[in-house]
């Protein structure tokens, strides 16, 4: 998207996925005196090569941007680059280590299903789900046609998680269980990226989980086990980096 000089743009419910500038503003563009207010809008896969960079958005020192409910991750070189931003509230940019200046915002891994293939849905347990602002989207549906809002808050992005048709959670291939007289141990195949991971237990195999530990590897002991008592475990790869 390009915004010429003194004109402006607003978008709800948008994806920028897989495009690339040879100058600046891998996804958009955003000119001198020019406006431009996204809603809800999702930036992931975009790249460029121009001095001014701006994988993501690149804008002029007096254009004026402003980013509700929004994530920009995964953007080569740089997610927004540019010093006229007006605001960014409720969102998630990557663009450092820090938190951009704003309510709401965060700097943490969105958990994208897939951005190498440019499915950038949400996973149920990602921070982005029912982390948005409510006020800022008006529109009833996401950009799918997905019903927004599923939970009491919506959430950050142009996907709308929902139960049932997006995946609530990364799990684990090949969960192993060795078990003695007195524990349990756990052993998974590593998800790639994976900073932790989160173990459950239920005497159910379908009800009555609970978290009974966090694992930074891929193994982890139960010693709290009563012998011939039958135990039911499942694995989350709850970060990812």
């Amino acid at each position: 998207v390009y915004c010429d000089v003194g004109g402006t743009v607003n978008l709800t419910n948008c994806l920028f996925t897989g495009n690339h500038a040879n100058g600046n503003g891998g996804g958009m563009m955003v000119c001198p005196s020019a406006s431009a207010t996204l809603i809800n809008t999702t930036f992931g896969g975009n790249t460029c090569d121009g001095i001014w960079k701006g994988g993501a958005i690149s804008f002029s020192n007096t254009a004026a941007l402003t980013a509700k409910n929004c994530i920009a991750w995964g953007d080569y070189p740089d997610e927004f680059n540019g010093s006229g931003f007006g605001s960014v509230s409720y969102s998630n940019i990557q663009q450092d280590s820090s938190v951009y200046a704003g309510t709401g915002n965060i700097n943490s891994d969105p958990m994208f299903i897939d951005s190498a293939s440019g499915d950038l849905r949400l996973y149920g347990v990602s921070p982005c789900v029912n982390t948005g602002e409510n006020s800022y989207n008006p529109e009833t549906y996401d950009i799918r046609g997905q019903v927004r809002i599923q939970d009491t808050a919506i959430d950050m992005g142009c996907y709308e998680w929902t139960d049932g048709t997006d995946p609530g959670f990364i799990s684990p291939d090949n969960i192993a269980i060795n078990r003695d007289s007195g524990s349990t141990l756990l052993e998974w195949n590593e998800v790639i990226g994976a900073v932790s991971y989160k173990v459950y237990r239920s005497e159910d195999p379908y009800s009555g989980f609970s978290q009974i530990g966090i694992s930074p590897t891929n193994l982890f002991t139960d010693p709290e086990v009563l012998s011939g008592n039958k135990y039911f475990y499942y694995v989350i790869a709850v970060s990812v980096k």
